[in-house]
């Protein structure tokens, strides 16, 4: 039996008490003298019972003032329900403990009734989530990606306070409203069909890319990942996912992808300049080969010119019945005589088009100097000519231009680009008009065509 300071017709309360599975407590009110005890409530501090009466109950408070609330409280309504305190255990450890307290009279002496509930384990595991709850926020609140939460409709139901500094928004401004208006156009879709994956299959998806309004209005790049909520049904109730702004990264990735494509582009053009330095080397070489037997061709037949001249002057001296009656010697001399005219006429066109093309090649074009911009058009033309005849006219209007300093081989190269594109856009019949100018200290050429011209 419990050691008790009260006995006689109280023996059988004790008994009761003794017997209750909770544990029970009463002491003095001026002092706090432990009175009685029963078993469970000594097994809160690490007693027995008997050890415990005549001790005072300030002594097993860990925090003292929790004795002059209770009292107070006691003293203002007559009775406390469910107060939590903390016990201190003999072995120095803490035990929670929830208290309904009641003042009553014993014998002519003021006494407090407790009875407690040990509830240490409840707030162990209370406080264990709350250092958990305070660890994962503080984690949320200070991490370097936005942590978002959506509604199966798309409406932000929870972003993490570093929004504001990722993308200008106060919270207060996004939770409540629709994450899509904040995508850019053209990533709307993939975006949707992200979230619908999730939702559908009911597993995480993650990789996505798209473009997010700033506050100031621009666009970031994000990547980000969803996972699914789901109820007690099984139903996805929520998406929550980790969004990372790689505006950065996204734009050196865009500048090296331009660069590459800068550096082909230039690589196709250096290709296509040495294919005409090349071919420029072999028109110069073809129009130096031409040019020697060309030079004999028409120096032969300016002496045969001179001979025929005088074999017609001699015939008509020494002969002149003889040129009126035979038709066939006159025949003979005419058709000499044509044929000189055509030898010559031949001789001057391909002297023509060899100037022509030694003039387009200009083994010179890596350098700065004088050159007349008709010469290179003109060049262009004949290089061309072989695909415009009898199906391109040439229309010339020529202003009278000095000389400038330019890259003549280069010049040359971007007339025949533009006359060959032109040539080809003239499917039929057409013309080619070529047009130069020298308005105020420029010099403009302007090459136009009868072709059906490149969409707008």
């Amino acid at each position: 039996m419990t050691e008790k300071w009260f006995t006689g017709d109280c023996d059988e309360v004790w008994t009761v008490l003794d017997a209750a599975p909770l544990p029970l407590i009463v002491s003095r009110v001026s002092d706090g003298t432990v009175l009685y005890a029963n078993p469970p409530l000594a097994d809160l501090v690490g007693l027995k019972p008997s050890d415990l009466v005549g001790q005072v109950t300030p002594d097993y408070y860990a925090d003292p003032e929790d004795r002059k609330v209770l009292i107070a409280d006691l003293e203002k309504h007559g009775q406390v329900t469910d107060y939590e305190l903390r016990l201190k255990h003999v072995d120095g450890s803490e035990r929670w403990a929830v208290a309904s307290v009641t003042a009553i009279e014993l014998r002519g002496e003021a006494v407090i009734v407790a009875g407690l509930n040990d509830i240490t384990g409840r707030k162990e595991t209370e406080l264990a989530l709350a250092v958990s709850e305070k660890r994962f926020r503080t984690l949320v609140e200070h991490a370097n990606d936005v942590i978002y939460q959506l509604s199966p409709d798309g409406i932000f139901t929870y972003v993490s306070p570093n929004w504001t500094s990722i993308l200008g928004h106060d919270v207060s401004e996004i939770v409540g409203k629709p994450f899509m208006p904040m995508v850019h156009p053209d990533d709307l879709e993939a975006c949707l069909v992200f979230l619908n994956e999730v939702l559908e299959t009911g597993e995480r998806r993650s990789g996505i890319e798209y473009r997010v309004k700033h506050k100031d209005g621009e666009w970031r790049w994000h990547t980000s990942n969803a996972s699914p909520l789901k109820g007690p049904d099984g139903n996805v109730e929520a998406f929550m996912g980790i969004a990372r702004d790689v505006t950065e990264t996204k734009q050196g990735r865009l500048a090296l992808e331009k660069a590459l494509r800068e550096l082909k582009e230039a690589q196709v053009q250096l290709v296509q300049s040495e294919k005409m330095a090349a071919l420029g080397n072999l028109v110069a070489g073809v129009a130096h080969e031409i040019n020697s037997p060309v030079g004999a061709i028409s120096s032969m037949q300016n002496t045969l010119s001179i001979a025929i001249d005088k074999l017609q002057k001699a015939l008509i001296e020494s002969a002149p019945q003889l040129l009126d009656e035979n038709r066939e010697i006159r025949a003979a001399l005419q058709a000499i005589v044509d044929a000189d005219r055509v030898i010559g006429m031949g001789a001057a066109r391909v002297t023509e088009i060899v100037t022509s093309l030694r003039n387009f090649a200009r083994l010179d074009e890596g350098e700065l100097k004088k050159a007349d911009l008709h010469e290179g058009i003109e060049g262009a033309v004949t290089l061309v000519q072989h695909d415009l005849k009898g199906r391109v006219e040439i229309e010339r209007h020529y202003a009278e231009l000095e000389p400038i300093m330019c890259y003549p081989g280069k010049l040359n190269q971007v007339f025949l680009n533009i006359l060959v594109n032109a040539s080809q856009a003239i499917e039929n019949k057409g013309k080619i008009t070529i047009t130069t100018s020298n308005p105020g200290n420029e010099i403009h050429v302007a090459i136009g065509d009868t072709g059906k011209g490149i969409p707008q």
